[in-house]
């Protein structure tokens, strides 16, 4: 039998540490990773003189969570996210949990499809009930809706089938059309506008229809929320997105048409403003309790 070289036990003496630290994370419960995780594209974003409650779908907080039947957040949620960013900017904070009114059973989460990427091995549901969770989890208290749980037989959260019930709980006035130019005026006088891109010669989604929020006018450009925060743009060949800030960008009104909207946008119309500074939006998030679902 060959003695081991002292060199080659060196480094598996290095090896078998790594592997022990490596087993001593995985054994982290979801739950732990869940509540830990301070990482997020979330927050205040300020423009064109107002500040907004800004929530990203690829947030790493709930990025890889699960809605619907092989849904992620960040995959497939941007319709509901679209929706979340303009509800939370429309309504009072109280009134974020009248989504309680229209579902059949209290609003929760899963974050079986947290597991892959953070090492957890525990499935961990958790249920909403402070204005404070419903406020931090606002798109996946809508997913949780528009997935299922439900009275209207919605099942898919990736388009807008759930929309109109939601504006109606929340009761926001709004109507519908496929006119750019009438949008555009509707936001000059103060209303939010949820479209979607799409096509081959879409800036933005040239591969798959994306839903974002066009939300300001001001010295000739629309500024727009983008359910997905990105560093770039790559397939914007005319160069005419400006990102203001993570999340938000803009694009000049006259090339309205440059982002190709597609099929029928809402016009949603705000009936009460919370204003919301860095500071208040921070002690919200510290106020989170989230309670573990014991009803399954």
């Amino acid at each position: 039998m060959s003695k081991r070289h002292p060199l080659q036990a060196f480094f598996l003496a290095i090896l078998l540490i790594f592997s022990c630290a490596a087993a001593e994370t995985s054994s982290v419960t979801e739950e732990e990773a869940f509540r830990s995780r301070s990482a997020t594209y979330n927050g205040i974003r300020s423009f064109c003189g107002k500040t907004y409650v800004y929530y990203a779908q690829n947030s790493p907080e709930w990025d890889k969570v699960g809605l619907g039947k092989g849904n992620t957040v960040g995959g497939a949620m941007c319709a509901t996210t679209a929706l979340s960013n303009v509800i939370v900017n429309s309504v009072p904070y109280s009134d974020l949990s009248l989504i309680e009114t229209i579902t059949k059973t209290p609003v929760r989460f899963d974050t079986h499809n947290v597991a892959p990427g953070f090492g957890c091995v525990v499935r961990c549901k958790f249920v909403i009930r402070q204005d404070c969770d419903y406020f931090r989890f606002f798109p996946l208290c809508l997913g949780n809706y528009a997935s299922g749980n439900n009275n209207i037989g919605c099942t898919e959260p990736r388009n807008t089938s759930h929309y109109r019930s939601l504006l109606k709980a929340y009761g926001l006035d709004y109507n519908t059309t496929k006119d750019a130019d009438l949008c555009i005026e509707c936001i000059e006088e103060g209303a939010f506008v949820i479209a979607c891109t799409g096509g081959k010669a879409s800036p933005i989604a040239p591969k798959s229809g994306h839903f974002f929020v066009l939300a300001a006018v001001k010295h000739g450009y629309v500024y727009c929320i983008d359910s997905y925060c990105r560093e770039t743009y790559p397939y914007d060949r005319k160069h005419l997105i400006e990102i203001v800030e993570p999340g938000i960008i803009r694009v000049p009104v006259d090339e309205i048409r440059y982002l190709c909207l597609s099929g029928t946008m809402f016009i949603i119309w705000p009936n009460a403003t919370e204003t919301y500074t860095q500071d208040k939006y921070d002690l919200i998030i510290q106020e989170t309790r989230l309670e573990e679902n014991t009803a399954e």
